[in-house]
């Protein structure tokens, strides 16, 4: 039996990357593209949803790696990006979700973060993550069947959580570094960036000094570094995901007292499915 649709027209339209659209639309067909045709003929719509969102996110996390020094836009990105992929899991776009959608929803974020993690983009694993992790999604008490359990596992045993800030990922990207193919997460290594930097502050004022600190700070500088001149003359763009605002998907319009804020839409919205 066929799976059901993998995504709602708002979600491929925020997953869209639009360098390709743009520059691919008039050019004549390769081998590859007619290998991809006949392999898209034979494959589920879910499937090639999946393996398209996962390139299209691949390729935006080449460009938000290089904004690596664009320090007040990192923090605004990820926030977007979270609370779109909160909202998309809760409705689709137009309007909320039954309990069974989410769940199903849910399933199909666990996959794009396990595909994620597997082909070595960490940016785009952990923000599916962190948002799987929001209380809005977390409040409805869905229960995840044993494929999900299993991703979930993999997921934490890889990346540790939020009490940890993460420090796993924090030492394979220290320790991948010079990988090409390797990309860390912008928003956990910006995180360490900023504490380490409060932590630097804190022990000058009271005149003293921290060599372990030191030598963490320089390894995360230096990897700041790296992947940024990797990745500054990146052709890709940012997938809408990480640049529109929430709070303009049309379900915002189906509820009788507007929402203010964004913590009030997500709460709302997570209301509503039933």
């Amino acid at each position: 039996m066929p799976r059901k649709r993998a995504l709602s027209d708002t979600g491929i339209a925020l997953f869209t990357q639009a360098y390709f659209l743009e520059n691919d639309a008039n050019k004549p067909p390769t081998v590859g593209c007619l290998r991809t045709l006949v392999h898209k003929l034979f494959t589920s719509d879910y499937d090639i949803k999946l393996d398209d969102t996962t390139k299209n996110m691949r390729s935006s996390t080449s460009k938000v790696l290089s904004m690596l020094y664009s320090i007040k836009k990192i923090p605004e990105i990820h926030n977007n990006a979270i609370s779109n992929l909160v909202a998309l899991i809760l409705s689709n776009g137009e309007k909320a979700l039954t309990k069974h959608q989410v769940k199903y929803n849910i399933g199909f974020y666990l996959n794009l973060a396990k595909k994620a993690m597997e082909t070595n983009d960490h940016q785009t694993a952990l923000i599916i993550k962190a948002a799987l992790s929001n209380f809005h999604i977390t409040r409805l008490k869905i229960k995840p069947n044993k494929s999900m359990k299993k991703t979930l596992i993999s997921l934490e045993e890889k990346y540790g959580d939020f009490k940890s800030m993460h420090a796993k990922h924090i030492c394979d990207m220290i320790r991948y570094k010079h990988d090409i193919d390797y990309l860390p997460s912008t928003m956990v290594l910006h995180m360490h960036l900023s504490k380490n930097r409060a932590y630097e502050n804190a022990y000058r004022s009271f005149g003293k000094k921290s060599s372990n600190l030191g030598v963490v700070n320089y390894q995360l500088h230096e990897l700041q570094s790296i992947k940024y001149h990797e990745h500054k003359k990146t052709d890709y763009e940012l997938c809408p995901i990480y640049e529109r605002d929430p709070m303009e998907l049309n379900v915002i319009e189906n509820f009788p007292n507007k929402p203010k804020t964004m913590n009030e839409f997500l709460f709302t919205l997570s209301c509503n499915v039933k």
